[in-house]
């Protein structure tokens, strides 16, 4: 299924970029979930049957990205973002580039019954590797 993207505060898109780094494939990790470490590259992320989504901004060329739901990949490791309460809600999630940029985003903004934002992993572009 393909969404088109019409409002982009509603949604926010962490791209994972997966190129050859030393004769390995760079990887998205996420830790702290859970009592292990979960390690995707862009084909295991792409097995997990996600979804596309199309981009239009202004008057750029659409874009379609690959993406996967940052909830999916939390959940795989044990925290159910929609079932957290009082405190755990607190709880943010530091994205980290290669570049050392980073982001943050509360569980609580992602939960359904509060902000209810989706948070996707995107690691492809235009069918091509980011």
């Amino acid at each position: 299924m393909s969404r088109a993207l019409r409002s982009i505060h509603l949604l926010v898109v962490l791209v994972l970029s997966v190129a050859s780094f030393a004769g390995a494939q760079e990887s998205l990790t996420i830790e702290g979930v859970g009592a292990r470490t979960l390690r995707y590259t862009a084909a295991q992320l792409q097995a997990l049957g996600g979804d596309t989504l199309r981009v239009e901004l202004h008057h750029q060329t659409p874009t379609t990205y690959a993406i996967v739901p940052l909830r999916r990949l939390l959940a795989e490791g044990g925290l159910v973002v929609d079932s957290l309460k009082g405190r755990q809600l607190t709880m943010v999630v530091i994205a980290e580039a290669r570049d050392n940029y980073r982001v943050a985003i509360s569980l609580g903004e992602m939960a359904k019954g509060l902000g209810g934002r989706d948070v996707v992993i995107a690691y492809r572009r235009d069918n091509a590797p980011l």
